[in-house]
């Protein structure tokens, strides 16, 4: 079966993938990994103590990604882990820590206000109601292509 893909689409995941890309490249140069730099924004972004699984659950990535990155995290020095309920781990940033976050997640944030700051308040405004619904009506389709998937697994072995 031959898939079209619409022009849009394509532009959209091209413009995407770019935005992806410019993070990588900031990541690299500031000598951090993709997944380090995350962690430690969503560190900023979510609060000291904040939990492992908050930080997969803010970045939509697996807990076993975040989980090893924090292993080596840790060894580095740059965060200690705090037990919680259960296997709940909360993180704090060690001073090491804070100031690789000063020198390289606060840069980062300066940069992406400036972003904001060079569209008119309109423009953000309009750009954040689109994302969010594009983001609404994705988030349905793909339920809805999940349970497709599920139904016709479901099928497959009751045969």
């Amino acid at each position: 079966m031959e898939v079209k893909q619409g022009s849009e689409m394509r532009e959209f995941d091209r413009l995407f993938r770019k935005i992806d890309q410019c993070y990588h490249n900031i990541s690299v140069r500031m000598g951090l990994s993709d997944t380090t730099g995350q962690i430690l924004y969503a560190m900023i972004e979510l609060g000291d103590g904040c939990l492992q699984t908050e930080i997969a659950r803010w970045y939509s990535c697996s807990k076993q990604t975040v989980s090893s990155a924090v292993k080596v995290m840790e060894r580095k020095g740059l965060l200690w882990l705090e037990p919680g309920k259960g296997r709940d781990m909360h993180l704090h940033l060690t001073n090491s820590g804070q100031e690789l976050v000063e020198r390289t997640i606060y840069p980062m944030i300066d940069m992406e206000n400036s972003v904001f700051s060079a569209m008119t308040p309109e423009e953000s405004r309009e750009f954040l109601r689109m994302i969010r619904r594009y983001v609404g009506i994705f988030e349905e389709k793909s339920s809805e292509l999940i349970q497709r998937i599920q139904n016709e697994t479901d099928k497959e072995a009751s045969t």
